[in-house]
């Protein structure tokens, strides 16, 4: 025996009782008749109460069967909800993974990063001492920013990170930058 969805006993309940409703004015009809003296009408009443019983039989049996569909749907629908929540799960699980990998690659990339800007402080404060020491005055375009090329090169993260990217320019890029500042002591030396 297939299982019976509880939307198609809801609608069977529905024309069960639009019967019982139909019946129990036909037996007022039949009843009230019978007392007036019509022949035939208490033997027709009393088929029709007969049937409303069995159709008050019919109902409880409707009303159990709908009880044990309601619960097999919500235990369906349980068990399809805790489903897509291991599934979702999973997925996140592997998402995890590969946040993690990534991770590590970030945290190298970074490492890589700190000792760039290092670098290039450490490679700006030695023109700006020797400059000092040979008590020359840096061009204008040495005094790039009040960050230094370190600044620079922070600014182009920060727009990344921030959004400012994807609707205004870039920075001038380090390099470049680096060429503006200082390159004119490359060509004093030519």
């Amino acid at each position: 025996m297939g299982s019976v969805s509880s939307a198609s006993i809801r609608e069977r309940l529905a024309s069960l009782d639009a019967l019982v409703v139909s019946l129990g004015e036909e037996f007022d009809t039949h009843a009230s008749d019978a007392i007036g003296g019509v022949e035939g009408a208490g033997q027709q009443a009393a088929a029709i109460d007969a049937r409303l019983g069995r159709l008050a039989t019919d109902r409880k049996v409707l009303e159990r069967a709908l009880a044990r569909a309601e619960t097999a749907e919500r235990i369906a629908a349980e068990a399809e909800t805790e489903r897509q929540r291991q599934e979702e799960l999973a997925a996140a699980r592997g998402h995890v993974a590969r946040l993690i990998e990534v991770g590590k690659r970030a945290d190298a990339a970074v490492a890589n990063l700190v000792a760039i800007l290092d670098e290039i402080a450490t490679a700006e404060a030695a023109v700006r001492g020797r400059l000092a020491r040979a008590g020359a005055i840096p061009s204008g375009g040495a005094m790039y920013q009040t960050g230094g090329l370190v600044g620079l090169a922070i600014e182009h993260i920060s727009c990344v990170t921030d959004g400012r990217s994807r609707y205004q320019s870039a920075p001038k890029a380090v390099a470049d930058a680096a060429a503006n500042a200082w390159g004119y002591l490359m060509e004093d030396a030519r």
